[in-house]
Formats: C-alpha cells, sequence, structure tokens
C-alpha cells in the first residue's frame, strides 16, 4: 500500500512541475504583450494621459492590473513549483524501504 502511495506522490509531483512549466511560458507570451504596453504607459505621463482623455487615476489604474497580472502568474508558478517539491519528498519518504 506504501509503495502506491508514494508512486502517486510522484506522479502528482511530476504534474506539478509539469503545470509549473506550461505556466511559464504562458508568462513568457504574456510578458511579450503585457511588457511593451506598460512600458508606453509608464512613457506616456500624466499629461500625455490627460492629452488623449485619460485620467491619472484611471492610467495608475491600469498600470497596477498589468503589473498584478504578472505578479499573480509568477505566485502560480512558484506554488505548483513548490508543491511539486512537497509531493516529490513525500513520495521520497514514503516509499518503502528494503532490507
Amino acid at each position: 500500500m506504501k509503495k502506491i502511495l508514494s508512486k502517486f506522490f510522484v506522479m502528482i509531483a511530476a504534474l506539478c512541475f509539469a503545470l509549473a512549466l506550461y505556466q511559464s511560458n504562458q508568462y513568457l507570451q504574456v510578458q511579450a504583450a503585457v511588457g511593451p504596453s506598460l512600458a508606453q504607459l509608464n512613457s506616456l505621463g500624466a499629461a500625455g494621459a490627460e492629452a488623449l482623455g485619460i485620467d491619472a487615476t484611471q492610467l495608475e489604474s491600469t498600470k497596477q492590473m498589468l503589473t498584478a497580472t504578472s505578479n499573480s502568474m509568477l505566485q502560480g508558478i512558484l506554488l505548483d513549483f513548490v508543491l511539486g517539491i512537497i509531493f516529490l519528498l513525500a513520495g521520497y519518504f514514503t516509499y518503502p524501504e528494503k532490507g
């Protein structure tokens, strides 16, 4: 029974690592789209935003939203990676010893 549980933990760990890898790919793709937009918003400034008819609070809110998107993706990657390590260790320590 312990051997089955150990294999289950290792399989879940592998899936968590695969999910973290997939999410890191998604993060790179989102950063490729969001990065230039955020750079443009940072260079726009309050005077440029008012010329476009955008309030300074709306500009700051948009910057925060783009930054929060990146941060939440990074947190998801980190969480899945840490869970993968935890499940891998659980699989290692629940494996029955021989001899």
